[in-house]
Order: structure tokens, then C-alpha cells, then sequence
């Protein structure tokens, strides 16, 4: 996509552990562990 670069996304251990337990589980909704794939990509 042109434009602008984007600034890097940072987020705390914290977060990315929360992100990849709700990326890996079976019982999360598939959109929420799709996002936080994608959250987790950007980091």
C-alpha cells in the first residue's frame, strides 16, 4: 500500500501474552484469535 510508513506497533509482555493465549486457545470466538493473530504480526 503507498503512503506513509507506519510507526511499529509496541506492546508490553503483557499484552502479547495475552494476545498469544487468545491467538492460540480453541474456545476463543474466531474473529477475536484472528485479530490478535494480526495484532501480534504487526508487533
Amino acid at each position: 500500500m503507498a503512503g506513509k510508513p507506519r510507526d511499529a506497533l509496541v506492546i508490553s509482555q503483557d499484552e502479547r501474552r495475552t494476545l498469544e493465549g487468545w491467538a492460540r486457545r480453541r474456545k476463543t470466538a474466531q474473529g477475536l484469535s484472528t485479530r490478535a493473530r494480526i495484532v501480534l504480526e504487526c508487533a
